[in-house]
């Protein structure tokens, strides 16, 4: 079985996205949710990837969910791309707290992603109704404390139980989940169902307080 060292180091890798933007205020702004879109409203974020160093929005796709990768990193196109918004269930105002879940919405009609078996690409949809499914995922320790622009974070989904990832494609957006590779290459001496299974016990003890990694077992 895994070591909850392996466990962290995994959540680590897939910690590529920094959420940027809101008042443009510099690293550090907590993130607020926005329960229904409005431009200007100052609580609206980038989404930069590590592997690409570009941004994911709103892109029309002839295959699959409508998101595509930004042609650069620009300034400009920060602002522009600043339109990922975060709604919590119970319509409360506070700032979104790592590990808790939330729906992510883009600044566009329909506005919300929910988690959705495909025939291409990514299985993930476009939708109306905001779904509650994502969890953004910090640094050992961190659930419940706000999520911050400038962080760099993992972001997890509890339909698939797995991370959203950069992927590249044929066909689509170029992201995915790590099943949409064989997880065992992630993971040195695990094999598939091993590494699923100790990702989302690493999730369940994150979100519980636990830290992650407490539920894990030593080799």
């Amino acid at each position: 079985m895994a070591t909850a060292a392996e466990i962290e180091q995994m959540v680590k890798n897939y910690s590529e996205w920094e959420l940027g933007g809101g008042k443009f205020a510099g690293a550090g702004q907590e993130v607020d949710v926005l329960n229904s879109w409005r431009e200007s409203s100052g609580v609206a974020f980038n989404l930069k990837n590590s592997a690409t160093v570009r941004y994911v929005g709103w892109e029309t796709q002839r295959w699959g969910v409508n998101l595509g990768f930004s042609d650069d990193a620009t300034n400009d196109t920060a602002h522009k791309m600043a339109r990922w918004f975060f709604r919590r269930q119970d319509g409360s105002a506070r700032t979104v707290r790592y590990g808790e879940l939330v729906a992510m919405g883009y600044g566009t009609a329909p506005s919300f992603y929910k988690y959705a078996e495909t025939a291409i690409g990514i299985n993930l949809v476009n939708t109306g109704t905001p779904s509650y499914e994502w969890r953004l995922i910090g640094a050992v320790g961190t659930a419940g404390q706000p999520v911050k622009t400038g962080q760099w974070l993992a972001i997890w989904n509890e339909i698939e139980a797995g991370f959203l990832i950069y992927f590249d494609r044929n066909r689509g957006v170029d992201l995915g989940w790590p099943d949409s590779q064989r997880w065992e290459d992630q993971l040195a001496d695990l094999v598939w169902n091993e590494a699923k299974d100790a990702a989302k016990d690493f999730i369940k003890a994150y979100v519980s307080g636990g830290g992650g990694g407490s539920n894990t077992s030593s080799k």
